[in-house]
């Protein structure tokens, strides 16, 4: 994670709070190497390691790494429902339409693409949590 990178942007968006940036080394890794029992330790690692932070009342977890939402199932078991996730790939893609439209690079397709995804880290884990996007 690059330092401050992530808060700017959050600010940019409007956020106001306290923010506390907490690397996750090694997260993307056994993303990409489907590591499902890996993953589950060192998510409750993070959530026992944070757990002070974690239990500020209307505390979020905004994913810093585009593979951190693969597994945002598992965050949730781990974390409980009292905590917000927040994926950021909206965000960014409203942006990168920006840029591109500004460009003069942005497609004007007539029908939107379909995409098919399958989220296989958390359906080994929990086969009721799989998702299509």
């Amino acid at each position: 994670m690059r330092a401050g990178r992530v808060e700017r942007l959050a600010r940019q968006f409007g956020f106001v709070g306290a923010f506390y940036s907490v690397a996750c080394p090694n997260w993307a890794y056994l993303i990409e190497r489907n590591q499902p029992q890996e993953l589950m330790q060192m998510v409750t690692d993070f959530a026992e390691d944070h757990r002070d932070l974690l239990q500020i009342s209307g505390v979020k977890v905004l994913y810093g790494c585009t593979h951190y939402p693969l597994i945002d199932a598992m965050m949730r078991l781990v974390l409980g429902d009292g905590i917000e996730t927040i994926d950021p790939a909206d965000a960014v893609a409203h942006v990168l339409q920006s840029v591109l439209a500004g460009q003069g690079l942005l497609t004007q397709a007539h029908q939107p693409g379909v995409h098919f995804l399958q989220n296989a880290v958390d359906s080994v884990v929990m086969p009721q949590a799989s998702y299509v996007c």
